[in-house]
C-alpha cells in the first residue's frame, strides 16, 4: 500500500530527472534512440514508485514485475536511492526471471 493511501506523505517529493541514458547517447555524438527514450521513461516511472511506496509495497512489487528490462531499471533506481537490501532482493528476482526466460 502506498504511503499516500495510508494517509502519509512520502519522505521526499518525487524528482523526475533521470536522463543519464539520453545524455550518454548525446555525448557520444549519436542521436537519442527510441530504446534510450523508453529506458528513461521506465526509470522515471520506477523512481516515482520508489519515492511514493512503502518498503513493504516495494518488496511486493519486486515479485510482480515480469519483464527483465523493468526489473533491471527497478534494481538500478533502488541502488541509486540507497535501498541496497531491496536492490539485492530485486537483483536475485531478476536473475531468477532471466533463468526462466532462457
Amino acid at each position: 500500500m502506498s504511503l499516500r493511501i495510508q494517509g502519509q506523505e512520502p519522505k521526499e517529493q518525487p524528482v523526475l530527472v533521470l536522463k543519464h541514458r539520453r545524455v550518454t547517447c548525446q555525448e557520444n555524438g549519436r542521436s537519442t534512440s527510441a530504446q534510450a527514450q523508453g529506458a528513461d521513461a521506465l526509470d522515471q516511472h520506477n523512481l516515482f514508485r520508489i519515492n511514493t511506496m512503502s518498503e513493504a509495497a516495494l518488496r511486493r512489487r519486486i515479485y510482480k514485475i515480469q519483464r527483465s528490462d523493468k526489473l533491471q531499471s527497478f534494481v538500478e533506481i533502488l541502488r541509486m536511492k540507497g535501498l541496497l537490501e531491496l536492490a539485492e532482493e530485486a537483483l536475485e528476482a531478476l536473475h531468477s526471471l532471466q533463468r526462466h526466460d532462457i
